[in-house]
């Protein structure tokens, strides 16, 4: 009897899918036996070189499948990484119903201010801070921290919802359950509600979705 062995870990496969196909397709095939990693497909003694022909063809096959599913997941997680990307800087929607500008040049600015007011330097009286539409809206030393633990809160969801939908992605396990993915769904709404206290000198915050 002819021995016919693999290493099935390099395959994504159904082993009971294999003995039935290999039933269904080779007159010499016998049986298939698995280890921890290997498989040994047993053909009879009269076995045909169609009969391993067949048997590579599909494994092949799987191993295109495999492919196609890791490049398809890929893409989507790049996807995913740009829409992430596009959330974030596309500008945060405030409770004062403002947008504010959300870039990365915008939240360096907003980190800047607030290690000014948590080093006890006192904002001027007339202190803004602009929005998106070039509004100028006034704030103090304690609402701007509140502005600032939102809008950083409300990007940490963010990462986190595309953390998530990174992992769901993975998950699957065919290439047009991957291409189906609404890479759009599950972001947190654009808007948080800073909840007190807030301690400069711990850093202590509640953020909670509004």
């Amino acid at each position: 009897m002819l021995q016919y062995t693999f290493n099935w870990l390099d395959f994504t496969i159904d082993l009971n899918a294999l003995a039935a196909y290999m039933t269904a397709n080779c007159t010499n095939y016998n049986s298939l036996t698995c280890g921890p990693s290997d498989c040994t497909i047993n053909f009879n003694a009269d076995y045909s070189d169609s009969d391993i022909s067949i048997l590579t063809t599909y494994l092949n096959g799987l191993t295109e499948t495999a492919q196609a599913l890791s490049i398809a997941i890929q893409n989507q997680q790049d996807a995913i990484t740009a829409y992430r990307d596009g959330v974030l800087y596309s500008g945060f929607m405030y409770t004062d119903g403002y947008v504010y500008d959300s870039d990365p040049t915008s939240i360096s600015n907003i980190v800047s201010t607030l290690s000014i007011i948590t080093a006890g330097v006192p904002l001027p009286s007339t202190f803004t801070w602009r929005t998106q539409n070039n509004t100028n809206v006034p704030y103090t030393s304690e609402s701007f921290i509140a502005f600032a633990a939102s809008i950083f809160g409300w990007g940490e969801e963010v990462y986190i919802a595309s953390w998530n939908n990174k992992a769901a992605v993975a998950a699957l396990t065919n290439v047009s359950d991957v291409l189906a993915f609404d890479i759009t769904a599950n972001w947190p709404a654009n808007q948080f509600v800073y909840s007190p206290p807030y301690s400069p000198t711990t850093g202590t915050s509640s953020i909670i979705v509004n």
